[in-house]
């Protein structure tokens, strides 16, 4: 699938989510599935279980990847300013 038919990992529902980790997807479906949002220099390194973004996979209903958004995210050092973002 083309990355810009990819959904938004950080704006599924939880119900998605849920569904995710009943069916147990692996990384790479994961990331064939679902993108990083574009301010995130990491792209689909941020599925990474060992390197990546852990606010992003935080898949508990009130866990961390419900802030997730430019200004919870500016303060990573993997955030990419406006100005550089592929759109």
């Amino acid at each position: 699938m083309p990355s810009n038919e990819r959904k938004y990992f950080h704006e599924i529902s939880q119900e998605e989510i849920s569904k995710i980790v009943q069916s147990k997807l692996t990384e790479d479906e994961i990331k064939a599935a679902y993108r990083a949002p574009d301010w995130c220099s990491l792209g689909d390194g941020a599925f990474e279980t060992l390197f990546g973004c852990f606010s992003l996979r935080d898949s508990r209903p009130d866990g961390l990847r419900q802030y997730i958004g430019k200004e919870f995210c500016n303060m990573c050092v993997y955030y990419r300013p406006e100005s550089n973002s592929i759109k």
